[in-house]
């Protein structure tokens, strides 16, 4: 594949396919929708938790940041593509003391979607939360048997 740079545009032709662009996209409008989520209030009390992910050799880790939160209050789906984490917490004080009351509600709630390598192996994704941090390890799937052969002309 010869990569050809066109007049204009920032990358070149042939460098990157339909969904490699697409999932480029995506990952703009999150970190965009992370950058403003920081500026304004939480008005719905939803929140975008810190995510690392990291390339360690024959597995894929993500780390994501949930302070607060039980694992029964964690949601996690894995598809072939992505992993969405999701987190929801509802609670409810009251104090009585003589000549008062107070009552608090509080709700608290966590969104990612993060999107996965093509070589990542959803299928054997484990989880665990351990003091606030939420970590998801897959394997790395084994690249596929090339299937190339010489054919013989007859």
């Amino acid at each position: 594949m010869s990569i050809r740079k066109r007049v204009g545009y920032l990358v070149p032709m042939g460098y990157w396919g339909t969904n490699a662009v697409l999932k480029e996209m995506e990952r703009m409008i999150e970190d965009l929708r992370a950058g403003f989520s920081s500026i304004t209030p939480y008005t719905s009390g939803e929140r975008l938790p810190m995510v690392d992910i990291m390339d360690e050799g024959e597995r894929y880790v993500i780390e994501a940041e949930l302070p607060g939160m039980k694992k029964e209050e964690v949601s996690i789906d894995v598809t072939e593509d992505s992993v969405t984490i999701e987190a929801k917490r509802e609670a409810e004080t009251e104090e009585k003391k003589e000549g008062y009351v107070r009552k608090e509600r509080e709700s608290m709630s966590f969104y990612r979607q993060v999107p996965l390598p093509e070589d990542a192996d959803s299928q054997k994704a484990t989880a665990k939360l351990e003091n606030g941090l939420l970590t998801i390890t897959m394997p790395k799937r084994e690249p596929p048997a090339e299937s190339r052969r010489k054919l013989e002309i007859e």
